[in-house]
């Protein structure tokens, strides 16, 4: 899926996002564990980032998005982008795009970048 303007900065340079958008990012294991997540996760989904670790990144994600992150595939070369629904801490849900990076093998993780707009 190719990425839409909106959230192109997120691949393409470490700047920090446009005005209108929010980012989280957040570092899982192989068992989709939340091993680390950015500071912004207070901002928008209401979590402090100490309460998101050690649990399943799923459970931030609308059910029906789940599979469509392919959590458990072991081996892609390319970043992929999917639209999903997260749920906020007070049961908002918020339309996002989550880009699942590859494995980053020096540090056993991989990283995910949820981007939403307000």
């Amino acid at each position: 899926m190719a990425l839409s303007p909106r959230v192109r900065w997120s691949r393409e340079s470490p700047q920090d996002p446009p005005a209108d958008q929010t980012a989280v990012t957040v570092w899982v294991d192989d068992d989709a564990l939340i091993e680390n997540v950015s500071a912004d996760a207070t901002s928008w989904l209401g979590f402090l980032p100490a309460e998101l670790v050690g649990s399943s990144v799923t459970e931030l994600v609308h059910p029906e998005h789940v599979p469509q992150l392919e959590l458990h595939a072991c081996s892609f070369e390319e970043p992929r982008t999917v639209a999903a629904r997260m749920i906020c801490r007070d049961g908002r849900v918020v339309p996002a795009e989550i880009i699942r990076y590859p494995k980053d093998h020096s540090r056993d993780m991989s990283r995910i970048d949820v981007i939403t707009w307000m």
